[in-house]
């Protein structure tokens, strides 16, 4: 949570050229090696975070109107032995060699090291303060719950007739 935004992850949907948001990201995946057709459980150890504000040409302040991540499963590599200063040579702010795919996964095996990362990028938006819930509140989902629409009739069906 930023800002009493929830974080999500974008999602562009093809069919309708729109982004809708899932609360949350997931830790990981089950996938497989192309060519290989055992699976196995790759995680999300790098982050990258999209901060979204919207300037108020008024004021001249900036208010957070979007939080958005994007999680990816990097196998960091590094040169030399581990220590507090020791620069990743798979993500690397310095040498401008930033995370924008997951080419090589980090596969989750019992005594392997896993490196947790993350960026963040500030992007500004014409997205106002005041509706900055609108994008996590519309409901995209055409699915109506029609089990929990009829389990309340009955429930009040039931009660009105015990009275």
């Amino acid at each position: 949570i930023l800002d009493n935004l929830p974080l999500v992850v974008p999602i562009k949907r093809v069919d309708q050229d729109s982004t809708v948001y899932q609360l949350g990201f997931h830790v990981g995946l089950k996938g497989q090696y192309s060519g290989s057709k055992e699976e196995k459980f790759f995680i999300h150890n790098h982050l990258a975070f999209t901060v979204r504000y919207h300037r108020d040409l008024l004021t001249e302040s900036a208010r957070i109107v979007g939080f958005e991540v994007k999680p990816f499963s990097v196998k960091h590599e590094y040169e030399g032995k581990w220590e507090e200063k020791t620069r990743l040579t798979t993500c690397d702010p310095h040498a401008k060699h930033t995370v924008v795919n997951s080419n090589t996964p980090q596969e989750v095996e019992e005594g392997k090291e896993i490196i947790f990362t993350y960026d963040v990028e500030f992007q500004e938006s014409d997205v106002k303060w005041a509706s900055r819930w609108d994008a996590y509140l519309l409901m995209n989902d055409d699915q109506i719950h029609w089990f929990s629409i009829v389990n309340s009739l009955m429930i009040v069906l039931f009660l009105s007739g015990m009275v």
